[in-house]
């Protein structure tokens, strides 16, 4: 069964962002996730998606940065995969 994820950053809280799947997770799921500039933003190699849960919040790490640049989180779980800047 696939799954369409989104991924929203949640304004005010620097770091953390959510992501959507359109249906219940089963039991064990995890999302894979991969930041395009980890040495601005490192997110972990994967999460656990509670049984039954739709979305997850993921704390991402942030470091200093010298200019405003955009990074791009790409998500993948059970054969979809999302991007969000």
């Amino acid at each position: 069964m696939g799954y369409v994820l989104s991924l929203n950053g949640d304004a005010g809280s620097p770091g953390q962002f959510t992501v959507y799947l359109n249906g219940p997770a089963p039991a064990g799921a995890s999302v894979s996730l991969v930041s395009s500039n980890p040495s601005a933003l490192q997110v972990p190699g994967s999460v656990a998606v509670a049984a039954g849960a739709t979305s997850v919040l993921v704390t991402a790490t942030t470091a200093p940065i010298s200019s405003q640049l955009s990074v791009t989180v790409t998500a993948a779980y059970n054969g979809g995969s999302a991007k969000a800047l």
